[in-house]
């Protein structure tokens, strides 16, 4: 496959985030990728500042800035993040951005419904996807996709949300260098293939009906 434009990367900041600046780009990969029933999305800031007040001047502006931030049609929210160099503590970042966005929405519940019990009821799940350029699993997978399970039986752990049974989280990573692997069959049968920065249609024959051009 020949790039369109071959300086240019799929994890370069300003390229991802000119893709996903496109709601209807960024619902079809979420829906591909996480498998949701995501009919529309609504892209988000992507910088997020918590101020904690009761907390000392140095630690008062909490400031988290992640690449996209989508929310679906049902509330459930979707971060988009993109890892070029290998972080040791990669993981424990994309855990902190989920904890704290969840912190954030229910701050804003507890100022529209007041601070109650009943604020919880209204918290939608917090989902991540990384796009990455270096290997965190030691497997072949293009997409190991992780969420919380019981040890013995695997039984999902979900909450209601808007009356619909949700994951109470999910963290997924795309990792770039397995698409090239025998992985990447699985991974083409979603539709996508970031090593030309287009999708690829359902029909290899076919054009793609979902080409992104940078």
């Amino acid at each position: 496959m020949i790039l369109r434009h071959p300086g240019i990367s799929p994890t370069n900041d300003l390229v991802a985030k000119k893709i996903f600046s496109n709601p209807e780009i960024t619902c079809q990969f979420i829906r591909d990728m996480l498998d949701l029933p995501a009919k529309n999305v609504t892209i988000l800031e992507g910088s997020n500042i918590h101020v904690l007040p009761s907390l000392p001047y140095s630690a008062q502006n909490f400031y988290t800035s992640i690449d996209v931030l989508a929310e679906l049609d049902n509330g459930t929210q979707v971060i988009i993040e993109i890892q070029v160099h290998h972080q040791n503590f990669f993981i424990n970042r994309l855990w902190a951005y989920l904890c704290s966005q969840i912190n954030q929405n229910l701050e804003k519940i507890r100022q529209q419904e007041g601070n109650t019990h009943q604020s919880y009821k209204h918290i939608a799940p917090v989902y991540a996807i990384a796009i990455v350029d270096s290997n965190y699993f030691s497997d072949d997978l293009a997409f190991p996709s992780f969420s919380m399970r019981e040890d013995t039986t695997g039984e999902v752990l979900t909450i209601t949300n808007n009356g619909q049974e949700n994951h109470l989280v999910k963290m997924a990573f795309l990792e770039l260098k397995n698409i090239e692997k025998p992985a990447k069959i699985a991974f083409a049968n979603r539709g996508w293939s970031f090593s030309g920065i287009s999708p690829l249609p359902k029909n290899l024959s076919e054009p793609s009906a979902k080409q992104i051009n940078c």
